[in-house]
């Protein structure tokens, strides 16, 4: 009966991780992939790690906040901004019932970039609630230890900063 345990936790790093490199992966190649097959087969294989983490998130409370994350972020990249500012209110308050800070800080760094990038443009834009999103999660994370997120979200903070001057 030891190995269930194991495998739990294996699984709450293992598949949220496969869909990290996805997500990013996808994120950063949207621009120039002009390939229609490779951008099916790329969603394919996210909609399969999505489908793995729903399955666990059905068993372990643990993982639905990372399930919310990464539908919201599957969502955005699809251009589906409302749709992904949802899953990432869900993460954020699933975190929050479940006591998972770093979730928090990663529901707060999303929602946080997605503000920022709608903003970008408006009048203005520069005292939207982006920071304040992106100031909670460096918060949080120094909180956990996650020094390197937080020095991440610096950088972004400090962009804006510098470029609004």
């Amino acid at each position: 009966g030891g190995g269930a345990g194991f495998l739990s936790h294996a699984c709450l790093e293992g598949c949220p991780s496969i869909l990290e490199v996805y997500l990013t992966l996808w994120e950063q190649t949207q621009s120039f992939v002009h390939s229609p097959l490779a951008r099916i087969a790329m969603q394919r294989k996210l909609r399969r790690a999505l489908g793995y983490l729903r399955g666990y998130a059905k068993i372990y409370a643990l993982g639905r906040p990372r399930l919310a994350l990464h539908q919201g972020r599957y969502a955005w990249l699809q251009g589906r901004t409302e749709q992904a500012r949802q899953s990432l209110e869900q993460c954020l308050h699933l975190a929050e019932q479940l006591g998972m800070p770093y979730e928090q800080a990663l529901a707060h760094q999303w929602l946080g970039k997605i503000a920022k990038q709608q903003a970008r443009g408006t009048r203005g834009w520069e005292d939207v609630d982006w920071q304040r999103h992106l100031k909670t999660a460096q918060a949080l994370f120094m909180q956990v230890r996650a020094t390197w997120e937080a020095q991440q979200l610096a950088q972004l903070l400090d962009e804006n900063n510098s470029s609004s001057g």
